[in-house]
């Protein structure tokens, strides 16, 4: 036989049966006693109790943390009415929180009135649905961050509930000075929010543009996580701009390349050619220029293999090997054949092996090394069969095997005298394991 429930509603029809009068002191008198939470939860069920009575006995509740009795109590009443409620709570919930300051160091008044408004969000329309949400948006963006983000119900869960509000309101507290602007920035990045990530980019972009020069590389990293096209802009113009210091420079450069690698920024026309006018310019380290190139070559532009592929015709091995680096880094499957296509870029024993070292470095050769092994030059097919040898296995005899019957002799330089030498000689190595 089923046990008997004894409905809050009849508990608190029975209590006024007695003649109990509700006030406020015995609101906060039933916070404190056993039974007085079902009284608390009565009160606010009661449509025909005075409206601030019913929002004050919900935030007792909220004050007890009598959260399952909160919202049990908000499924027994309907909409309309759980509006009007709600909406008489909300501005006591804010005062609450507004009176405990925005410092450091939280109340537990303060975080139990942030979660009892999120909580009632949950049972929120029409006008409260708004005034809730506003009351969550607040807290977002006043106050320190990080105290803010691990108090109950943290930032990530209210940005998960309200969602581009909340991060609208997160991008517009932004500073690039502020301690936490990774982790908003972070938080930012993961909602994938567009329209709070543009107004972010712009505002860190507009920060940058405003102190030139006086960022360390944690902010500019920050700005990385950011991303978007007005950041990549920024940072592209911090890296070129002769008027900033070098150390600053390559760290503008470093974090629009790790925006690039996240996928944060795309990389545009405008900002390649600023590059490569850097790039070229042969008043600059030769290695900022290198870290320069190869900063181009995560950009997929028309433009990009074209232009790196005049380093390989340069006198100098140096240029060569970035050349190569370049083209493997923006497309090692694509542009193998075009990387080993100039077969004077390696002249002695030592070089080749160091390109060897550079190509295997690129696992994704092995896609595209039938087809040079198939159609490319003597040097061309000597550098991937030796590149085979250290990151193939057993499976990539097949593709060797192609070239047995070939006549090419290899230059000078190679271990081996001909292609077909060389092929025989990795095959057994690759056969033994």
């Amino acid at each position: 036989m089923r046990p008997l429930r004894f409905p809050v509603i009849v508990f608190f029809s029975l209590l006024f049966s007695f003649g109990c009068q509700v006030n406020d002191e015995k609101l906060e008198l039933w916070k404190s006693t056993q039974k007085g939470p079902k009284k608390l939860a009565g009160v606010l069920i009661d449509n025909s109790m005075d409206l601030t009575l019913r929002a004050k006995a919900s935030i007792a509740l909220i004050d007890i943390k009598q959260y399952a009795l909160l919202e049990e109590a908000f499924t027994k009443i309907d909409a309309g009415d759980a509006d009007k409620v709600i909406l008489a709570a909300v501005p006591i919930l804010t005062d609450i929180i507004d009176k405990g300051g925005d410092g450091d160091t939280l109340s537990p008044e303060q975080i139990a009135a942030k979660d009892g408004l999120y909580i009632l969000y949950n049972y929120s329309v029409d006008e409260s649905r708004k005034a809730v949400e506003n009351a969550l948006v607040d807290w977002c963006a006043k106050g320190n961050f990080k105290s803010r983000s691990m108090a109950g119900y943290n930032i990530k869960v209210i940005v998960a509930k309200v969602g581009t509000p909340a991060l609208i309101a997160l991008a517009k507290r932004l500073t690039i000075n502020e301690p936490y602007v990774k982790s908003i920035a972070d938080l930012l990045r993961q909602s994938k929010d567009e329209e709070a990530l543009k107004l972010a980019s712009g505002i860190i972009a507009e920060q940058l543009k405003n102190n030139p020069g006086k960022f360390s590389e944690t902010h500019l990293m920050a700005a990385a996580v950011i991303g978007g096209d007005s950041v990549g802009d920024m940072l592209v113009d911090f890296a070129t701009d002769p008027k900033i210091s070098e150390e600053l420079k390559r760290y503008a450069l470093r974090a629009y390349s790790v925006a690039m690698d996240e996928k944060n920024i795309t990389g545009t026309k405008q900002q390649l050619e600023k590059l490569f006018k850097m790039a070229e310019d042969t008043s600059f380290d030769k290695y900022q220029r290198e870290e320069t190139y190869m900063t181009i070559a995560q950009i997929v532009q028309p433009e990009s293999a074209a232009a790196l592929k005049k380093l390989l015709n340069q006198k100098d091995f140096f240029w060569n090997m970035v050349g190569v680096r370049c083209l493997l880094r923006l497309d090692a499957e694509k542009y193998l054949a075009d990387a080993l296509s100039v077969s004077a870029i390696a002249k002695s024993e030592e070089e080749i092996n160091e390109l060897i070292d550079l190509v295997s470095k690129f696992p994704d050769i092995k896609k595209s090394a039938e087809t040079v092994l198939v159609s490319g030059s003597a040097f061309a097919k000597g550098i991937v069969i030796y590149a085979i040898a250290k990151i193939g296995n057993k499976g990539d005899i097949t593709v060797l095997e192609k070239v047995l019957s070939s006549k090419q002799k290899l230059p000078k330089g190679f271990k081996n005298k001909s292609v077909k030498d060389a092929a025989k000689e990795i095959i057994n190595s690759l056969k033994k394991g």
